[in-house]
């Protein structure tokens, strides 16, 4: 995506009311048409592919997001839309402030969201990368997406479906900065904010032990897909 066009969207979307911020992830650019990943047999070129897909999303997002910490650190956001903010972010009203929304309210490395992507998708190839669930986002209501062929007897999840990247990688994104499992990857992501240090997906992937039913030894598996990819 063209810089300049982003930041000119970025920017009229600074203008607008705060009513409207409330569709501040809507999409931008819509992407729906994925190459076939399937078809790449070359790795190196299916790796390039991927990337090359998936990164604009996930910058895109990131700046949406950044766009809203501005409005909070510069008390730009009404009261109403606060408390629906906070709603959505899981912080009880009780416990509302700016440095609780900003805790959750940021970015994730385009690095680490890569490296999830190519893993919980195998790269594009999965049964679910064609529902544009890149990132294995789970859902618990009947109906809400595709039944995986290994679920157990008694489990009751689906995996969700999407209309587009965008809104996946949205959702991606929303899970990391808002459910109670992914708190030490907040934390971390918030003590490296404190010290004006990067905000690293390797650093940050420590706590995304929850995300997998590996456990421990999912994050050596991203840590080494960011460090073996560059990313």
């Amino acid at each position: 995506m063209n810089k300049m066009y982003l930041f000119s969207i970025l920017f009229l979307i600074s203008l607008v009311s705060n009513s409207s911020w409330m569709d501040y992830f809507r999409d931008l650019t819509i992407v729906n048409n994925a190459p076939n990943f399937s078809a790449i047999t070359n790795t190196s070129e299916r790796k390039i592919a991927f990337f090359k897909y998936l990164k604009p999303i996930i910058v895109e997002q990131n700046a949406l997001i950044l766009q809203l910490r501005n409005k909070i650190i510069n008390h730009k956001l009404s009261n109403e839309f606060i408390v629906k903010l906070a709603r959505k972010y899981r912080i009880k009203p009780q416990n509302i402030s700016i440095e609780s929304l900003l805790k959750k309210i940021d970015i994730i490395p385009t690095s680490l969201a890569l490296a999830q992507g190519a893993i919980e998708s195998n790269w594009g190839r999965s049964r679910f990368a064609s529902y544009n669930n890149y990132y294995g986002i789970w859902c618990f209501k009947k109906g809400c997406g595709v039944v995986p062929n290994k679920r157990n007897l008694n489990a009751k999840h689906e995996v969700a479906t999407f209309k587009t990247i965008n809104e996946a990688t949205r959702k991606y994104i929303l899970n990391l900065n808002s459910h109670p499992a992914y708190a030490k990857l907040r934390d971390i992501r918030y003590e490296l904010r404190k010290k004006s240090l990067t905000i690293d997906g390797g650093l940050l992937s420590e706590g995304l032990n929850k995300y997998s039913g590996i456990g421990n030894e999912y994050i050596k598996i991203l840590q080494k897909m960011i460090i073996y990819n560059k990313l």
